[in-house]
């Protein structure tokens, strides 16, 4: 007799998965520029929406996307011998998530979800890789150098106000927390996004003017002392 097995393309869902964020990504850049709003403002939306929905209706893949590198956790502690519900345990926080990912990863088609969280997620480093790759090439040091104390001025206020701001939030909204535990919160606020933000000027033709560069360099000075602070705050912390 024949055998039953039915063998899948391991690409076939990696490549649908993509069609969809891409699919979805162009929707969301369509309507914000029809509301004259920066595309990367819709494909931020758009994968909001699509996240929040998928992961409501207990759609397989994002239940597993949405863990990011705690799905690569998990694969981990599976190959050192631990059982899967001790695997999930250790690497994803919530109990209410473990209970979701259990079933799945459990299930007949568990590993083709982890090969498409991997390959989705090495492509979403690219993406970023590629996208600061061509703002820096449009970008100069002498560019920053000019416009080097405003930038830091910016930069400082970036960093710090936020950090009072969400400490202050933590203490409105969670008096039960710890100082500690408020701390990391308001670091993790901190930092901001270069990639982003070089986006939105490259859309709006503005990457060129004193403002812009004002903007880039307050926004490197605010990654590097956003990393130092987190450092920091993380080794008092954990």
């Amino acid at each position: 007799m024949m055998s039953a097995t039915v063998h899948t393309d391991p690409i076939a869902g990696v490549l649908f998965w993509i069609v969809c964020i891409f699919s979805f990504g162009l929707v969301g850049r369509y309507l914000a520029r029809l509301c004259q709003q920066p595309a990367v403002l819709g494909e931020l939306l758009m994968g909001i929406l699509l996240g929040n929905v998928c992961y409501l209706f207990a759609v397989s893949q994002m239940v597993v996307l949405r863990e990011g590198p705690g799905i690569f956790e998990i694969v981990h502690h599976l190959l050192m011998g631990l059982s899967m519900q001790h695997a999930v345990a250790l690497s994803v926080p919530h109990a209410n998530d473990v209970a979701r990912l259990v079933p799945i990863l459990h299930s007949n088609s568990g590993f083709e979800w982890v090969q498409v969280a991997h390959a989705i997620d090495v492509l979403a480093q690219y993406g970023v890789i590629f996208l600061l790759f061509m703002v820096g090439l449009e970008s100069s040091v002498q560019d920053i150098r000019e416009t080097g104390m405003e930038s830091l001025c910016v930069a400082l206020i970036g960093v710090f106000c936020p950090i009072l701001l969400g400490f202050g939030m933590m203490l409105l909204l969670m008096p039960e927390a710890s100082v500690r535990t408020n701390l990391f919160v308001a670091a993790t606020l901190s930092a901001t996004s270069v990639g982003i933000t070089a986006r939105v000027l490259k859309e709006m033709k503005k990457l060129r003017t004193r403002e812009a560069k004002t903007i880039l360099g307050a926004a490197v000075i605010d990654d590097i002392l956003g990393l130092i602070i987190l450092a920091l705050v993380s080794s008092v912390v954990i």
